[in-house]
């Protein structure tokens, strides 16, 4: 989360979004323009497809997304490491610091198996922090794409539009899902107590 905001805030990232955000009100424009004279020309036949209110209604949300994708990408990334946190402190009744301040205190008085035990948690809570600096780039493009993408809303299904959020999602609660497996993989190891008072 410290990370991926200043790369979300940082001028080269804005300008990218503004301007993708310039070329997918064009995009939108054009398609709207181009489904407009199909739709009319199947209300002319007298299709029952032909749906103009429908359309109206598509561009408005795909419009919204175009305005508004950025900041929902922020925010709800933002809710992601909310979760991670919460998910590391399940079960917990007091809150360590860190939990590596609790692995590092439990491994002053363990037995050898348990060092290296606590040694390979804190390699993986370590490549998970790396995995936070990729996802904050991968997020910053979510927030570019995300615009061009929104142009899809003007479909009946949605489009690429549910693709770009579903993957939203699933970068924004990672972090969470991996903190909880290695929150569990310690609780395991020792015995199903809290991990915290290990």
């Amino acid at each position: 989360m410290a990370l991926a905001t200043p790369i979300l805030d940082s001028v080269y990232v804005q300008n990218a979004i503004r301007l993708v955000q310039a070329l997918a009100g064009n995009l939108l424009a054009l398609k709207v323009g181009v489904e407009a004279t199909r739709s009319y020309v199947l209300y002319l036949g007298g299709d029952p497809g032909a749906d103009p209110g429908g359309l109206l209604k598509r561009t408005a949300f795909a419009a919204a997304a175009i305005g508004a994708g950025p900041w929902t990408v922020k925010n709800v990334y933002l809710w992601g490491p909310a979760l991670a946190d919460s998910v590391a402190h399940l079960g917990s009744v007091g809150q360590p610091s860190s939990p590596l301040d609790t692995i590092i205190t439990f491994t002053a008085t363990a037995p050898f198996l348990t060092i290296i035990t606590s040694l390979i948690a804190i390699l993986i809570w370590a490549l998970n922090l790396i995995q936070m600096g990729i996802r904050s780039v991968e997020v910053a493009l979510l927030a570019a794409v995300g615009t061009v993408m929104a142009v899809g809303l003007t479909r009946a299904d949605e489009g690429v539009a549910a693709v770009w959020w579903r993957e939203l999602v699933v970068l924004s609660a990672s972090q969470a899902v991996q903190v909880f497996l290695l929150t569990l993989s310690v609780t395991t190891r020792f015995g199903n107590r809290d991990p915290h008072k290990i």
